[in-house]
């Protein structure tokens, strides 16, 4: 589709439920270097902070 209409997707982004990447670990022996916690709701800004260096621009010319 790209090519036939010349436009490139942009922001695609996707998403995995955590039960569903567990499940796929632990069915291949992948031991997960996390704990799993289910208590409580963490703020949106301390997220923000231990997440901002995981995200990475990818940019090609």
């Amino acid at each position: 589709m790209a090519f036939a209409s010349s436009d490139v997707p942009q922001n695609v982004d996707f998403a995995i439920k955590p039960t569903i990447a567990l499940n796929v670990l632990e069915a291949n022996g992948v031991e997960p270097p996390i704990t799993v916690r289910t208590t409580g709701l963490t703020a949106g800004t301390a997220v923000a902070a231990k997440t901002r260096d995981l995200n990475v621009q990818i940019a090609w010319h």
